[in-house]
């Protein structure tokens, strides 16, 4: 009869090798062969280990619940067997789904206990590793200073083991949690460090990813000419022939993934066109390996380019079908941001009530996971719905819950963003709240120019005379009020300056909000 036992570990090495070549359908092929042989021979341990590659297979095609019963299994059996390894590394795997659908509290819960067995039993990488993926559950979540907490210790550790790959992932996923607080210089100088470990060990896909995180930082800086640049690099290197146990092209996932955001940065920078084909490559790249999440974040970005293209009732068309895709697969936060982007296009088409309706889902959605990004976004999108529909009063009190989560999160664009609102408040603004609706509004405006296909000049130029100009209407308007102008006239006309200010602001928000397909996963 042979070595059956042996016959089953080969067949889950050959799944090990197509899930890392992103042959997904085929890994589970072959980890079905190993579960089949493990049961015949009763090898209890090999049983469970091929339903965590299982688990792993079918979350890497965005099967979540799927991936969630396989790994119940492998926890079963790794308890019954007593192995403590395994049973880690379970709870590590269900964390890393259920964050995946949303659930970043039971995310956290499970990487808790992998956290707890590691220490237990003296694992030092598996201690890392938890604490890198509890940096990611409260990266989720909108705690970014956590998260980055967590990454350290993630970095310390896989620098005390030598551990070089998972120092150049605990980099990366700093350069993310820097990204998402707003500090992008930050950022970028961890995402070269990680860049510069991936080449030193051989890493190609975690090279890929670097470039990929490289490019959203710049894209998120403004330079849409520097963050392509990179998102053809991230792109050449997933299409890159790959050898290893099979033959096969390489990293679709990541070749995806690059399509994706190489049309956001043509979005940003005016070519809608281009945009929408980079975006229907991604489509159909997550058609072909099975990939769902992904399928769903590739109608989303095709609706948004749609938006932009100003066919609004298309873009809700894609909207809606992300909107299916989210609630399938259980990604409650994915289902979160379909409804706020239904809400943005029934915005653009003057529907407001309707838009209110999509924006309260998704702010209903954002507080169910603890999606603290998303409710500071919904609350935000409702305070200009309501701008919209002349209702200052209650775009005020949206806008504050607004900047009160943005400085609980520590964001400081979102934090300087929010203090638009004081501008339709009674009385005056001060000096320094004046100040920053006009550093961020010189931001957006700066944008627009871009995405218009302005130089860079030309764009330095426009913000130059717009300081100066308004430098001088301030000017002239405070020496007017000193020199005993007619208080009354005096208040309509600051009350004109600051309403336009604000609806300049809205005007560009509306031209220049994005979605992001997201930074590769380190």
């Amino acid at each position: 009869m042979g070595d059956k036992a042996g016959e089953g570990g080969a067949y889950g090495n050959l799944g090990n090798a197509y899930d890392s070549l992103s042959d997904f359908h085929k890994a589970i092929s072959y980890h079905e062969r190993h579960l089949q042989i493990a049961k015949e021979v009763g090898d209890k341990a090999g049983e469970g280990r091929a339903y965590g590659n299982l688990g792993n297979a079918y979350h890497s095609l965005g099967d979540f619940h799927k991936a969630i019963s396989y790994h119940e299994r492998h926890l079963q059996i790794a308890k019954e067997v007593g192995d403590k390894a395994g049973e880690g590394l379970a709870y590590g795997n269900l964390g890393n789904a259920y964050r995946q659908l949303g659930d970043f509290h039971k995310a956290i819960s499970y990487h808790e206990c992998h956290l707890q067995i590691a220490k237990e039993v003296g694992d030092k990488a598996g201690e890392g590793r938890a604490y890198g993926n509890l940096g990611n559950a409260y990266h989720s979540l909108g705690d970014f200073h956590k998260a980055i907490s967590y990454h350290e210790r993630h970095l310390q550790i896989e620098k005390e083991v030598g551990d070089k790959a998972g120092e150049g992932r605990a980099y990366g996923n700093l350069g993310n949690a820097y990204h998402s607080l707003g500090d992008f210089h930050k950022a970028i100088g961890y995402h070269e460090r990680r860049l510069q470990i991936a080449k030193e060990v051989g890493d190609k896909a975690g090279e890929g990813g670097a470039y990929g995180n490289l490019g959203n930082a710049y894209h998120s800086l403004g330079d849409f000419h520097k963050a392509i640049g990179y998102h053809e690099r991230r792109l050449q290197i997933a299409k890159r022939i790959t050898t290893s146990v099979v033959y096969k092209l390489g990293d679709k996932a990541g070749e995806g993934r690059a399509y994706g955001n190489l049309g956001n940065a043509y979005r940003q920078l005016g070519d809608f066109h281009k945009a929408i084909s980079y975006h229907e490559r991604r489509l159909q790249i997550a058609k072909e390996v099975g990939d769902k999440a992904g399928e769903g974040r590739a109608y989303g970005n095709l609706g948004n380019a749609y938006r932009m293209l100003g066919d609004f009732h298309k873009a809700i068309s894609y909207h809606e079908r992300r909107l299916q895709i989210a609630k399938e697969v259980g990604d409650k936060a994915g289902e979160g941001r379909a409804y706020g982007n239904l809400g943005n296009a029934y915005q653009m088409l003057g529907d407001f009530h309707k838009a209110i309706s999509y924006h309260e889902r998704h702010l209903q959605k954002a507080k169910e996971v603890g999606d603290k990004a998303g409710e500071r976004r919904a609350y935000g999108s409702l305070g200009n719905a309501f701008h919209s529909l002349g209702n200052f009063r209650k775009a005020i009190e949206y806008r504050e819950r607004h900047l009160q989560i943005a400085k609980e999160v520590g964001d400081k664009p979102g934090e300087g963003e929010s203090y638009g609102i004081y501008l339709v408040k009674d009385g005056e603004p001060s000096d320094e709240e004046l100040e920053c609706l006009s550093s961020e509004l010189a931001g957006k405006w700066k944008t627009l120019g871009r995405r218009l296909g302005f130089n860079e000049a030309a764009i330095d130029d426009f913000d130059q005379a717009n300081k100066e100009l308004a430098e001088k209407a301030y000017k002239m308007l405070m020496a007017w009020k000193q020199k005993g102008g007619c208080e009354a006239t005096y208040k309509v006309l600051y009350d004109t300056l600051c309403h336009k200010l604000v609806e300049c602001k809205r005007l560009a928000e509306q031209y220049c909000c994005d979605e992001i397909v997201g930074n590769d996963s380190p």
